[in-house]
């Protein structure tokens, strides 16, 4: 589980552009991305959206966060990445496994 932590880290570092330990736990990964996600709200919404776009969260689940009348919608919305992130680390861990972790037999 640690090593799907760190991964997982790694990942949400890279693609949405901060920095963040392999070593935090879930929910520490979770309130860190949503206090970014927050800032980006409030500083660069438009920067947001094409970083949600890339990663392929909802567009629609995340409007109807930020039109809603939640208390954090960085929180809902790093949720929402956070289980995309870990549906593609399911998704390429079920690919090694089919190709033997041989990527290059293509």
């Amino acid at each position: 589980m640690m090593e799907q932590h760190a991964a997982l880290a790694k990942l949400l570092s890279s693609e949405m552009a901060v920095e963040l330990s392999p070593s935090l736990s879930l929910h520490e990964l979770r309130d860190l991305l949503g206090t970014h996600i927050n800032r980006m709200i409030q500083a660069n919404p438009s920067r947001l959206f094409a970083i949600l776009y890339r990663v392929d969260v909802s567009e629609q689940k995340v409007r109807e966060i930020m039109h809603g009348s939640h208390s954090d919608s960085g929180i809902l919305i790093a949720e929402l990445v956070i289980e995309r992130q870990l549906q593609k680390l399911a998704s390429r861990e079920e690919y090694r496994g089919k190709t033997g972790g041989n990527e290059e037999e293509w």
